[in-house]
């Protein structure tokens, strides 16, 4: 890979994992799903890492309609923005992960209730660069909404 190429394709990366930011964010109502289920795969997940009183962990993988039907509810009563501050890319052939750091606000002006870091992985594909698998762990807000 030339650095020309791994320049243009970490910038398709960001772009495919600022589509993920803005799908999300923003004033309490509808989000853009459909936006958001074009940065993945067919066969994408979404893992949320909750830690439990006790010290342990419950993984809770999804699809992006699991991820929709689970988190509608909240984002429809409640302004959600979250951007990221800073990303590392490593990518190897047709493969890639993205470390991406992010803050969490209820408007883009106050300061921020939560902090994290995604873990991003993605396939290079006909369509070009989509999300298989993102993990997190979860934030108190992502915690109240765990499917059961």
């Amino acid at each position: 890979m030339t650095p020309a190429t791994d320049s243009r394709d970490k910038e398709e990366i960001r772009k495919v994992v600022r589509q993920i930011y803005g799908a999300i964010s923003g004033p309490a109502g509808p989000r853009n799903w459909a936006f958001m289920a074009r940065s993945f795969a067919p066969e994408g997940r979404l893992i949320v890492v909750h830690k439990q009183a006790d010290g342990s962990i419950k993984l809770q993988p999804l699809t992006v309609a699991d991820y929709e039907r689970t988190r509608s509810p909240y984002f429809n009563e409640n302004a959600f923005y979250e951007n990221e501050t800073r990303s590392d890319i490593v990518i190897e052939d047709n493969l890639a992960h993205a470390i991406s750091y992010y803050e969490s606000r209820h408007a883009p002006a106050e300061p921020p209730f939560d902090t994290g870091v995604n873990f991003i992985q993605l396939v290079r594909t006909s369509d070009g660069w989509r999300v298989l698998s993102t993990m997190w762990e979860a934030g108190a807000v992502a915690t109240r909404l765990t499917a059961s």
